[in-house]
């Protein structure tokens, strides 16, 4: 009951107060806008399949579960609307969060603990921080696919930029 009593208040994240101490300064304020603007579009380009982490219908939790409503709290805190969240057994340790309608949480069931809310809130938080700044699929692409897009976006406006190592 105490852990539920002191809840850091964490909307801050949701707007862009707190990016410059969150982002790597080589991750310049127009590039953060840029990826945020375009995060749905690089979304559906890359494409998003849950199955990925072993998860399906089967695997989504009810509303009602008790860790649902805590994760559902940060969404609600970020202004994110609903959430639909997924345990996966076959990565017991994961946490992401998909720029799905709603967004998918897949929490890995080592890391379901409803009794260690400050720990859900946490993991809750930072994937969903990465879906409201569009950077929820870049961050798990590999770091060529990673380098392919960023040279692509920045290309649309230097077009004269050459980048070594990248080639397709």
């Amino acid at each position: 009951a105490e852990a539920r009593s002191y809840r850091p208040r964490i909307g801050a994240l949701a707007g862009a107060d707190l990016d410059d101490y969150l982002y790597p300064s080589a991750v310049s304020p127009p590039l953060r806008e840029l990826y945020r603007r375009l995060g749905d579009r690089i979304a559906k380009r890359v494409g998003i399949d849950l199955r990925r982490y072993g998860v399906g219908r089967s695997d989504r939790l009810a509303a009602t579960n008790p860790a649902v409503g805590i994760l559902q709290d940060v969404a609600n805190e970020l202004k994110l609307g609903e959430l639909e969240v997924y345990v996966s057994k076959e990565q017991p340790t994961i946490a992401v969060a998909e720029p799905t309608s709603p967004i998918s949480l897949v929490i890995g069931e080592a890391l379901l603990t409803p009794d260690k809310p400050m720990q859900l809130r946490f993991l809750a938080g930072r994937c969903l921080k990465l879906v409201s700044a569009g950077l929820a699929v870049p961050a798990r692409v590999s770091a060529r696919d990673f380098g392919l897009l960023r040279s692509g976006l920045i290309r649309q406006f230097q077009t004269d930029l050459t980048v070594s190592g990248l080639e397709r």
